[in-house]
């Protein structure tokens, strides 16, 4: 110790990852350096509760966006950005975020220089040039690239569809009630009893004139309440709150509430068809067409992926696609990993098991669905009244 210098008891060391080493820590300051890659929150919530006994304390987050989206960093994220905008209300909270927004154009430099504070300094100017320069023309460097460099959240570091033109085609104005009557196409994948189970409602309208085919999506996604109260995902209590999960008792997904929620929709709307995978619901699929519902097996190749991925694919690069912004949806989209076949043909999957992506292939089958049956004409006036609904 230097001369002059005050003796005091304080020290400043690393810890365990391991939460439960951490019990009975009395933290004045804290660092949690990339809490974007902390898969659960047990030590942030371990550190924050041992704060509990300072007048003044300090806990600190430190990351940029990965595609981690379930985890806590991602839960601070949003937490922070509804401050910033004043949707919430928290004097003891300091957020500060670079990043690239929506409106951003990725393969500008001054969106580069947005997201990166201390460009030309620790950040070199010339080797993002050439990180972007490459991620431009391929798909998969574009992501990681958006990702490390620009700050964007991505469900996978292989993301099939593209986040941004997927947060383009949000329209929260948009309300399932406004197409009663109108013909639509489901989707339906069951998954496991005891995970994520979803339904997908897809409304196509087909342009006389252009002959393409604009879309309107929406989801019901179905967890028992086991898997919220374990908090198996971060999220899950979150999205459970605010009703974008539709939660079943037990430690098991009851799959009559799915049936129950078809049969109800079947009488608000005209269900062309719902697609399904024999796979868990072979019996779901005779009982329901014993009341008349047209359940068509949608079973999992690529071969029926394959063109559903890519129309899916189109629609959200040119706007031809609308959903009300579930967050359930767009985690599972953000998912979806594309693994070709040798002819190039997509089938969608997931990098970990926890990247859920059951409303996606709910989704997807939604729109293969939609792609086999007789074009259902509008004007453009009537498909922009549509939209405007």
């Amino acid at each position: 110790m230097k001369s002059g210098q005050a003796q005091t008891a304080s020290k400043f060391a690393p810890v365990s990852s391991d939460a439960k080493a951490l019990d009975g820590l009395n933290v004045q300051v804290a660092v949690c350096d990339e809490i974007a890659s902390h898969k659960t929150s047990e030590v942030y919530d371990v550190l924050l509760t041992a704060m509990g006994k300072r007048r003044h304390p300090l806990l600190l987050s430190i990351s940029t966006a990965t595609g981690n989206t379930t985890g806590i960093g991602k839960q601070l994220w949003d937490y922070g950005v509804r401050v910033l905008e004043g949707a919430q209300e928290d004097e003891r909270l300091f957020t500060l975020i670079y990043a690239a927004d929506p409106e951003d154009d990725p393969w500008d430099e001054a969106t580069w220089i947005k997201a990166n504070p201390s460009w030309g300094q620790a950040v070199q100017p010339e080797a993002i040039r050439a990180i972007m320069r490459q991620a431009r023309n391929n798909l998969a460097q574009e992501t990681a690239a958006r990702t490390r460099h620009l700050n964007i959240w991505s469900g996978a570091d292989e993301a099939l569809f593209s986040m941004r033109a997927w947060q383009a085609c949000r329209s929260p104005e948009l309300r399932l009630e406004d197409f009663e009557g109108q013909e639509c196409h489901l989707g339906l994948d069951l998954a496991s009893r005891t995970d994520l189970a979803a339904l997908a409602l897809v409304f196509p309208q087909t342009c006389r004139e252009t002959g393409k085919t604009t879309y309107a999506a929406f989801a019901r996604c179905y967890l028992n309440e086991e898997a919220v109260l374990e908090a198996r995902n971060a999220a899950y209590p979150g999205w459970a709150a605010a009703e974008h999960l539709i939660l079943t008792p037990g430690n098991e997904t009851d799959f009559q509430a799915i049936e129950d929620d078809i049969l109800e929709l079947s009488r608000r709307f005209q269900i062309v068809s719902v697609g399904y995978d024999p796979w868990q619901s072979t019996q779901l699929a005779q009982r329901l067409r014993a009341q008349d519902i047209e359940m068509v097996e949608f079973r999992s190749t690529t071969a029926n992926f394959s063109p559903a991925i890519i129309e899916l694919d189109a629609a959200m690069r040119s706007g031809r696609l609308q959903h009300d912004g579930n967050p359930v949806l767009e985690w599972c989209i953000g998912n979806v990993v594309g693994k070709p076949d040798r002819r190039g043909n997509l089938y969608p999957t997931k990098v970990r098991p926890e990247q859920k992506i059951d409303a996606a292939v709910a989704l997807i089958m939604a729109i293969g669905r939609s792609m086999t049956e007789p074009e259902q004409f509008t004007s453009i006036f009537e498909r922009a009244e549509l939209w405007q609904a």
